[in-house]
């Protein structure tokens, strides 16, 4: 049975129409605050670039050898901005937008179809001020485009249930296919939702099994690529699951990773605490996030507003708020102790889009005729904080800079470590210059603190000699890249 859509009156119309506009400008705002884009350095977008730049000189899709490379719906884009645009930051940051573009469209929609125009406003401009969602827009990531695309699966489902609509039905399967071919962790987003659905009215939810032919398209075309290419259907889960035998630095060092991570206490257990905050390990990572500033903030004060807020929410808003809390709570239960995933930020960004909604329920509810200053005061706590923390988000730009003019002044005298190259790939003549032990005497380096920490006694220990020159990665990042001067016994 379909709804009747309810007219909205022109004068509210217009007011959703400008406030919406105008939330749009404030994201946009919030990039030009900070436009941290590509880091590189050992980070993953390293990988994200590399893999975008084979489908370049390839004039097509590289098969992956890992994990990082197998998230086609991420490096496409990256690629064909690279295409037509040239090799440039200037490209990999259109390619990547559009994916932090889509997140707002549907943070945006969504709240505005839950809800009404106030909440998706509320929503938009708290996930643009939320950092680690926006200090990644313009680089390639997978965080932003697999919630974009969970969030778009979500707006169609939404359509589908209120109007009966198999065809956005199916179109919801294709953005929740293409969630799941971003990353793997997106298998709990699918049974969240399957969860989900079996709460739904019986008669009005039938639209939605349409869902599942536009997921099969997806994952079975996916398969039948990587059948014809390696003969093996199964290939990127495979890349998948080998992934945790690769080393990383948020584990101690010596630490087996050759057992499987799957409700492994031991994974659980020794992730670095992102905020060193340890106290008991099943639930020091989400400790760490809570009080973290990169999302904590956020996740706190829809927290509150909830705590003290709830009852002036309507009927329905609570309805579509418990449900919702119910599937997040089940993928955040099951990423941390199921698939003992590096319980950091940018995996729990599904935490956070159920938080900017909820805030934007809040706002919306207007109890007793006004809107809740207690919501609207706990929607400018999270604007403040986030937007003062992706002020001095740390970037690369001030390393840039210098790099080219270290490079201009002293070229022919540089050599480069592999990190910094990475680091500087898109510094002209930083490519050029050779590894460590070419004999020149001076160094580019990146190091995790001030360079003259990195000075050693020994050649092979470090570099020494002194620090001729060095850039910062902002003032919350102890980083640095570092312009050495060999002493002689060391060339």
């Amino acid at each position: 049975m379909k709804m009747e859509t309810v007219p909205v009156p022109a004068d509210e119309a217009g007011k959703a129409r400008l406030a919406l506009g105008l939330a749009a400008l404030f994201a946009l705002g919030c990039l030009w605050l900070n436009p941290v884009g590509y880091v590189g350095g050992g980070a993953d977008d390293e990988q994200y670039l590399a893999a975008a730049r084979c489908w370049v000189e390839a004039s097509g899709p590289c098969l992956p050898a890992d994990h990082w490379w197998s998230r086609w719906p991420v490096i496409a884009p990256v690629a064909t901005a690279l295409a037509l645009l040239g090799d440039s930051r200037a490209a990999v940051a259109v390619g990547a937008s559009l994916s932090w573009g889509l997140l707002l469209f549907a943070m945006g929609s969504l709240g505005t179809r839950w809800f009404g125009w106030r909440a998706g406003v509320t929503a938009l401009v708290a996930i643009a001020a939320t950092p680690v969602v926006t200090a990644y827009a313009l680089t390639p990531n997978p965080n932003v485009t697999e919630l974009a695309f969970q969030l778009l699966a979500l707006l169609a489902a939404t359509i589908a249930y209120r109007t009966g609509a198999a065809r956005a039905a199916f179109v919801g399967g294709l953005f929740a296919g293409l969630a799941f071919a971003t990353r793997s962790t997106s298998i709990l987003f699918l049974a969240a939702s399957a969860l989900t659905w079996l709460f739904l009215d019986p008669d009005r939810r039938r639209p939605l099994l349409w869902a599942i032919a536009g997921l099969a398209v997806v994952l079975l075309g996916e398969m039948a690529v990587y059948a014809a290419a390696t003969g093996d259907p199964f290939y990127r889960q495979a890349l998948a699951l080998s992934h945790t035998g690769i080393p990383s630095a948020e584990l101690p060092a010596g630490f087996d990773t050759s057992q499987s991570p799957l409700f492994n206490p031991a994974y659980i257990a020794a992730w670095r605490r992102e905020m060193g905050i340890a106290l008991f390990w099943p639930v020091d990572g989400w400790i760490n996030v809570l009080l973290g500033p990169r999302l904590g903030t956020l996740l706190l004060a829809a927290a509150l507003g909830a705590i003290l807020l709830r009852r002036t929410l309507p009927g329905p808003s609570r309805t579509i708020l418990k449900r919702a809390a119910l599937g997040v709570a089940l993928l955040v239960v099951l990423l941390t102790w199921g698939l003992a995933i590096d319980p950091k930020a940018r995996m729990f960004l599904p935490a956070g889009a159920l938080a900017a909604l909820a805030l934007g329920a809040l706002v919306a509810a207007r109890p007793d005729g006004r809107r809740s200053s207690l919501a609207l005061g706990l929607v400018g706590f999270q604007l403040i904080i986030g937007l003062s923390v992706l002020a001095v988000y740390p970037n690369s730009h001030e390393g840039e800079r210098k790099a080219a003019r270290w490079i201009a002044d002293h070229g022919g005298r540089i050599e480069i470590l592999p990190g910094a190259r990475s680091y500087l790939t898109f510094v002209a003549g930083a490519e050029a210059l050779p590894d460590r032990g070419a004999g020149r005497p001076l160094l580019i380096a990146l190091t995790g603190g001030p360079c003259e920490e990195a000075i050693g006694n020994a050649p092979g220990g470090g570099p020494t000699g002194r620090v001729v020159d060095s850039a910062a990665q902002g003032p919350t990042s102890r980083a640095r890249l570092c312009l050495f001067e060999y002493a002689e016994a060391s060339r």
